[in-house]
């Protein structure tokens, strides 16, 4: 197996995957390089832990930074960036996690930073519950313009919905998205124009 930066298989692992958000705006990959040498190539779990939360803790200042100078893309780039590294922060904290007071840190940082990019985003996102079982799960709903592309996190648009789909042709597609996902909608298939974002574990769609 070809490893990426660290002697660890499973830090090789998710290293690369923390990265790959990059494509999205979710990672930078100078800030990924620096936070792997200063976890070093056979470095703890402690030390992954340490300096990915160090690193989301300093995007999350850039990002509040940048919103207060008005500067709004500069603001989403950054909060988008230090939800992924509070996310990738607590992966391996897997011992007692419903327990572990720096996973449901970490968990809520992740999550409080990624509500602050939708909220920068060019498109309307809504936080919504979706029905499973006897209780909902919450998550997110994009919501595409006419004529609009799906919204990656730099509020720029991809080629094509991930899940399927198609973009709204009126506001009544919207509607409907909303009450199809809150629903529940068939297994496999994302509703109408829409594209979703699962918080019972963060990652990105």
């Amino acid at each position: 197996m070809t490893k990426f930066l660290f002697q660890d298989e499973a830090f090789s692992f998710e290293a690369p995957r923390a990265a790959g958000f990059a494509r999205y705006g979710g990672a930078d990959l100078g800030e990924v390089l620096a936070i792997a040498n200063a976890i070093g190539s056979a470095g703890t779990e402690d030390a992954w832990q340490r300096e990915w939360a160090h690193a989301g803790a300093r995007a999350q200042s850039l990002a509040e930074a940048s919103l207060a100078r008005g500067h709004r893309v500069s603001a989403r780039e950054a909060f988008l960036r230090a939800s992924n590294y509070f996310r990738t922060a607590e992966f391996f904290l897997r011992n007692n996690p419903t327990q572990d007071p720096a996973v449901k840190e970490l968990f809520g940082l992740s999550r409080k930073t990624f509500a602050a990019t939708t909220k920068l985003m060019d498109g309307p996102v809504e936080p919504i519950k979706i029905s499973y079982t006897s209780t909902t799960l919450p998550g997110y709903l994009f919501v595409l313009r006419q004529g609009s592309r799906v919204a990656d996190g730099r509020g720029g648009g991809g080629r094509s919905l991930p899940h399927g789909g198609h973009v709204p042709r009126a506001p009544s597609d919207a509607r409907l998205a909303r009450r199809e996902v809150e629903g529940g909608s068939r297994p496999g298939r994302t509703p109408l124009g829409a594209t979703c974002r699962f918080n019972s574990r963060p990652s990105f769609c």
